[in-house]
């Protein structure tokens, strides 16, 4: 259809993956259907103050940090894989 293909003409203009971008659709319905069975308006904005999302990203998002090495591989910082010096 024709909506199909500007939304794939829009990710390949945009560098953005058109299966991730339908999962992030998915994801933001699931989470606006659990905000409104919990009660949580999801329609109120944090206006100009953008640390609320911020801190809410990084607390989400902390267990997949990881270093790029000189070597051009990654070492996870944090999580279950990661072996902590005994020392």
């Amino acid at each position: 259809s024709e909506g199909r293909a500007a939304i794939k003409e829009w990710c390949k203009k945009n560098h953005v993956n058109e299966r991730a971008l339908s999962e992030a659709k998915n994801i933001r319905e699931q989470l606006v259907q659990v905000c409104e069975r919990s009660g949580v308006d999801w329609k109120v904005s944090c206006g100009q103050d953008d640390a609320p999302v911020l801190k809410s990203l990084v607390r989400g998002l902390v267990l997949n940090v990881a270093l790029l090495h000189p070597d051009g591989t990654y070492k996870q910082l944090m999580g279950p894989k990661v072996r902590r010096p005994l020392f």
